[in-house]
């Protein structure tokens, strides 16, 4: 592979090697006859979707004439394209340090593959992208898309059971996953290397003869309808759904995409499912991505060998004639829409449908919109206190229409005058048209996405192919797969056509807000007379007067609303560092004497990153953890993010990101290019804000802007997802600090500026600190940030070189032992549908082996742990989701708390005759026969499951971080940690070495059976079930009373804490 620098990007000649005169002649036999058919009759549809719309797909085989027909699946136009390498007419653009290979290939099936060969990855992906999603589905079979998505995994006749894919997957220590979207389906699974030819074979079979199992037609039908159910509490799909349901009624944007029962129990079903598979999954409507650390060579035999066997049905995507928001057609454009949603909030979102083909880039129209520095909508309306947030984007993106979104958090005085917002923005819009489409920030914003695809990093392999494969769907040249910026052309004639559809009569405006009602209207609203049917949500639908839309088409320009000065935070300067006299894998100490802050130093050598990753968490003398103190800071960091944007929104464009989280102690990060003069600007503007923060301001427009959004979400605590809820109580019963609950709004509405002000003060007043400086840069420079910081922040005054690491380490409380300790708790609000339960075994301090293991090499139980978690995971989800059908989030994970390990068991579902209780029982169900699995290995087979484990452990313990910010957290995770230990990876694969099944078998018992065992059923009861008051599940366990209050309960009866040697 040769490579040439170009000014922004490498510019790399793709790996396209001639055929190597390997044998190929077993090959040829295979698939000569099928691929002189396919030559014959195939045709890869344009790979560009400039298609319309229509909604009757059924008329595929009747045309009546009218004008919204299905375009028949047979494709008899175009000529068949050529199979064979994919040769692109130029040099392929990746990023400076991508060593992967490409090349591209289209089967004599028409499958077009694109091949990765990253030699340096342990990791292997495959992602299959169907060019058919929910928009194609048939009317009356709402779902059936994301329906088919489900029942593919279901088996197939080469791999009939049900669960090969998953079980598969996890034996190379790896996942699937798949998604469905308006116009396609991609399935994607990520392994270890040595499982991807296996994994690849299992996947095609897809594609190729799936089962469509009619036993689990029942049990993924609930699945699916769980999933709908899951975010029936949310606040995206109700109001996506919403939105939906009132665009054009002949257009397939109007259906309900997600399904449920209701929309797919029918009789037949399986002949729609089959029906829609026969229609759209042909190897001429699917694209694949296969990342492997093969030479491409290998990779290219195993696409021919595998992915031939797709069959060719030669079909064409879908092709739709019906807009949703017809031009000027005011039952759907034009509209203003009350709703209430189902948080506690309150915001306004303004959508343009955009009826453009091709998927038109309007990265430069929602880049201004979205702008957030000096002269932008969010400083003007923020300042004038009626909005607290602002994000301009992509709502929606089809082959034929657009939907730019500006979503607004507001305050209640933005709430009572949307119109003022409205007017606001198409006066700003209007100063984006003063001058014409502005070339030079264009060019601009160009130039800064070319910096960041030249200089980012390593992607996951997996949500790489992802990706591409979706790109592949509507890109004919494969230079576009990877989306380099460069490959971008200033259009004036598409940024003007994107400005027409940014006007006054092609907008609707939809207000969200707890305080709209179904019953009456309120001053800020009109009473809520509908409910749209899927998520019951409660709104009310009316054309905007034509008086405001004429007083909007003639605006005057607001001085204070105009375009963006150009960005000062561009970096100019991306030499690497010349690599120190000594070269270390982890991170020194490299305090200085005259310096009170501790300075740990990681100069990179390995990934060649112009980037640089600074953090500094500061301690106070006495921390306080009390509720009113976290309300203090989290009021604190609300203020400060305000303040910051107008100076350093600029810098994030740029890829600079800038935090200074704020808990029991502080954590200032920074991270982004190494330019030292961009990053020492970033640290000064940053920590000058903090310390000049007003607390002077109008008290009214503080409790508004401040105040209230911070109550409100604390108030969203109870409208969590449930599994969510649980988890919070269980952290409640454990610990008596840093716990998120709904009461803490009360503690909120007694705060003011003086209060605040004094809590900052008081914080810097006896600091000591700790910083982590790691990327492209030296010692020299890595000490002169720090005293940058230390400098600022102390103002003169001597910081304390007390190590305080350990003081953000809370007790932790330990569960009875040899019992199940039982919590039931009914969600508060009342529209919840979903249940939960996680099941919670302590293990112990992560830095102890623990009883029963002394003596054995360091860490060994928590290896133990990690084994477990890669052991149980896919039967625990087998079980407890496909077979029993329990609930959509099905989880089985470790997790640390304060340094404690936990194993935790999660469900979540909303069925009525499953609740928290019958989770619980069928957890423990689940736990007792995997150990009675585990200890009848009279075939040795269960050894050899287990020997599969350990090695795929193994691997991921070896692999190294796949970029710059994997290594510095990956640093970072020690440095900030009580008892740091870079080492600590090479130590658990000695641990590993030792460990036998004997030892898997015992610590399990122990932990998960025994009477040592520390266990908690945490269960939270949706609205329509009860908690039962007594019920156990065995005659030791203890029941929690609903009615008593878990942190009373916790100081009263758990007063046992963990310590290190626990």
């Amino acid at each position: 592979m040769t490579k040439t620098t170009g000014s922004s990007e490498n510019i790399v000649e793709v790996a396209v090697k001639p055929l190597s005169e390997r044998d190929r002649s077993k090959r040829y036999r295979l698939f000569c006859i099928v691929g002189l058919l396919v030559v014959l009759v195939s045709v890869i549809i344009i790979l560009c979707f400039t298609v319309k719309r229509n909604t009757d797909l059924d008329a595929s085989q009747d045309n009546d004439g009218d004008d919204e027909v299905y375009i028949s699946e047979k494709s008899t136009a175009d000529p068949p394209l050529p199979v064979g390498i994919i040769t692109p007419p130029g040099p392929l653009i990746v990023a400076a340090n991508d060593s992967r290979q490409y090349r591209f290939i289209r089967l004599n099936n028409s499958l077009v593959v694109t091949m990765i060969s990253d030699r340096d990855s342990i990791t292997g992906a495959t992602c299959y992208n169907v060019m058919a999603g929910t928009l194609a589905e048939p009317d009356g079979y709402e779902g059936l898309a994301h329906y088919l998505e489900h029942m593919l995994f279901m088996g197939s006749e080469k791999y009939p059971k049900e669960n090969t894919a998953d079980n598969t997957a996890s034996k190379y220590d790896g996942w699937v996953n798949a998604y469905t979207d308006d116009e396609n389906t991609n399935y994607c699974f990520s392994v270890a290397n040595e499982g991807l030819y296996l994994m690849a074979d299992i996947f095609t079979q897809f594609f190729v003869e799936p089962r469509l199992s009619v036993t689990a037609l029942e049990r993924e039908m609930l699945a699916v309808d769980s999933e709908y159910m899951m975010w029936y509490n949310s606040n995206f799909w109700p109001s996506y759904q919403l939105a939906a349901s009132l665009t054009n009624p002949d257009s397939p944007s109007h259906r309900f995409s997600t399904g449920s029962i209701e929309t797919l129990n029918k009789t037949d079903i399986r002949d729609k499912l089959w029906d829609f598979y026969d229609r759209y999954y042909s190897a001429n409507l699917i694209t694949v991505v296969i990342i492997g650390n093969e030479t491409l060579d290998t990779l290219q035999d195993w696409a021919e060998t595998i992915f031939t066997a797709i069959p060719n049905k030669d079909r064409r995507k879908p092709v739709f004639n019906t807009l949703p928001f017809p031009p000027g057609d005011k039952r759907y454009i034009n509209r203003l829409v009350y709703f209430k949603p189902k948080n506690d909030k309150h915001a306004i979102k303004i959508m343009f449908p955009l009826n453009i083909e091709g998927y038109p880039d309007v990265g430069y129209t929602t880049t201004l919109l979205g702008y957030e520095g000096k002269g932008s909508l969010y400083q003007k309306l923020s300042k004038e206190g009626y909005i607290t947030s602002l994000v301009a984007g992509v709502y929606i993106t089809t082959s034929n229409f657009n939907i730019i979104i500006i979503d607004c958090s507001l305050t209640i005085t933005g709430l009572k005058d949307p119109k003022y917002i409205v007017t606001k923005l198409f006066q700003y819009i209007k100063s984006f048209d003063a001058n014409g489409i502005n070339k030079d920030l264009w060019e601009e914003k160009k130039k800064i996405d070319e910096l960041k695809f030249r200089f980012k990093e390593k992607e996951d392999p997996a949500a790489y192919a992802s990706a591409i494969s979706a790109t592949m769907a509507y890109r004919t040249d494969p230079r576009d797969y990877l989306e380099p910026p460069s490959r971008r052309k200033y259009n004036e004639t598409l940024e003007k056509e994107i400005m027409k559809y940014m006007k006054p009569r092609n907008f609707n405006y939809y207000i969200g807000s707890s305080e709209l009602s179904d019953e009456k209207a309120t001053e800020y609203g009109p009473r809520l007379e509908k409910v749209e049917k899927w998520y019951q949500t409660a709104y009310t639908n009316t054309e905007i007067p034509e008086a405001d839309i004429k007083e909007w088409e003639n605006v005057a320009l607001d001085p204070e609303l105009h375009l963006p000065q150009p960005n000062l935070y561009i970096p100019q300067d991306f030499k690497i560092v010349p690599p120190p006299s000594t070269i270390s894998n982890y991170s020194q100490n490299i305090t200085p004497s005259d310096s009170n802050f501790k300075v740990w130093w990681y100069q990179d050598t390995v990934f060649q990153q112009p980037k640089t990753s600074i953090e500094c968490q500061f301690y106070p003398k006495n921390p306080d953890y009390s509720p009113e103190t976290m309300v203090k800071s989290e009021l604190l960091y609300q203020t400060f993010g305000m303040s910051i944007s107008e100076v350093l929104y600029p810098a994030t464009l740029t890829d600079y990101s800038l935090d200074f989280g704020m808990k029991t102690y502080w954590a200032l990060t920074i991270s982004g290019f190494s330019d030292s003069k961009k990053v020492e600007r970033i640290l000064q503007e940053g920590i000058k804000s903090l310390l000049n923060l007003s607390f002077e301001k109008d008290e009214t427009y503080f409790y508004n802007t401040i105040i209230t959004p911070t109550k409100i979400m604390y108030k969203n605590i109870d409208n969590w997802q449930t599994t969510s809820i649980a988890s919070n109580y269980l952290q409640l019963l454990q610990d008596d600090r840093n716990v998120l609950d709904a009461s803490l709004a009360d503690i909120a509405d007694t705060m003011t500026q003086e209060k605040i002000e004094t809590y900052r003060d008081n914080f810097l007043e006896d600091l000591a600190a700790v910083c982590s400086v790691s990327g492209n840069v030296d010692k020299e420079q890595a000490i002169k940030y720090v005293k940058v910081v230390e400098d600022a922040v102390t103002k003169g005054k001597t910081p304390s070189k007390d190590n305080r690491i350990g003081d953000k380490y809370n007790a932790i409380r330990k569960f009875p032992e040899g019992k199940t300790l039982i919590v039931r708790r009914a969600v508060v609000n009342a529209e919840q549908p979903n249940s939960a339960a996680i099941m919670s075994y302590q293990i112990g301090s992560e830095e102890s082996n623990g009883a029963g293991l002394e003596g054995r090499p360091r860490y060994t139980r928590d290896v133990l742990l990690s084994l477990l978690v890669l052991a149980l995971r896919e039967p625990c989800f087998n079980y407890l989701r496909t077979q029993k059908q329990l609930g959509y989030v099905v989880h089985c994970y470790e997790k640390k708390l304060y340094g404690i390990s936990t194993f935790d068991v999660m469900v979540q579902g909303s069925r009525l005759d499953a609740g928290p209780n019958v989770m619980a029982k069928e957890i423990n169900t689940f736990i007792k026969s995997q150990y009675d699995k585990m200890s009848n290995d009279t075939d040795g087979s269960i050894s050899k499951v287990f020997d599969s484990i350990k090695t795929a452990l193994k691997k991921t313990l070896e692999e190294k971080p796949r970029s710059l910010s994997a290594k510095n957290y990956q640093l970072t995770s020690e440095i900030f940690s009580r008892k740091p230990n870079f080492r600590r990876r090479e130590e658990m694969i000695s641990a590993l070495q030792s460990i036998t099944i004997t030892d898997f078998r015992q610590f399990y018992e122990r932990y998960l059976l025994g009477d040592k065992r520390r266990q908690c059923s945490m269960e939270v009861y949706s609205k329509a079930l009860s908690p039962p008051e007594k019920e156990k599940y065995d005659d030791t366990d203890i029941v929690v009373p609903n009615d008593v209050e878990l942190a009373t309960y916790r100081e009263n009866n758990l007063t046992d804490e963990f310590s290190e040697s626990d």
